[in-house]
C-alpha cells in the first residue's frame, strides 16, 4: 500500500513507479487521483482491514485542502460503517508541523 507524494504524481498521462508496481505487484495498491474520483475509490478493502489512502493532489494549494478535507470528511463516515479496522495512509501536511502548506489539521483526522 501507498500513497503518492508531490515527486509521485505524474502529469495527466504519465506513468509512475507506484502504479507501475501496482500493475506488476499482486496485491499492492497506490491510488492515483484523477479530477472526479471519490474517497469510496480510495478505500483499499483487505477483509477486516480497511485502508483509506490519501495521495498527493497535483493541484493549487486551496483545491488540495479542499479536497484533502473533503476525503477525510467521507473517510470519517466510511469508517464508522466499516467494521473491523480502519487505517489513514495519508501523504499530507498538517498545520501542526507545515504551517505553509498544510492542508488539514490533526482535529480533521477521521475519528476512528
Amino acid at each position: 500500500m501507498a500513497a503518492h507524494g508531490e515527486h509521485d504524481t505524474p502529469s495527466v498521462r504519465d506513468e509512475t513507479l507506484l502504479s507501475l508496481m501496482e500493475a506488476s505487484l499482486d496485491g499492492f495498491r497506490a491510488p492515483l487521483y484523477r479530477s472526479g474520483m471519490s474517497a469510496k475509490d480510495f478505500v483499499v478493502d483487505l477483509g477486516d482491514l480497511k485502508v483509506a489512502v490519501v495521495p498527493f493532489f497535483k493541484v493549487s494549494l486551496e483545491e488540495r485542502r479542499k479536497l484533502t478535507l473533503r476525503f477525510l470528511r467521507e473517510f470519517d463516515e466510511i469508517s464508522k460503517g466499516a467494521g473491523g479496522k480502519f487505517v489513514l495512509l495519508a501523504h499530507m501536511s498538517l498545520d501542526t508541523e507545515m504551517q505553509f502548506d498544510a492542508v488539514a489539521s490533526p482535529s480533521d483526522l477521521p475519528s476512528c
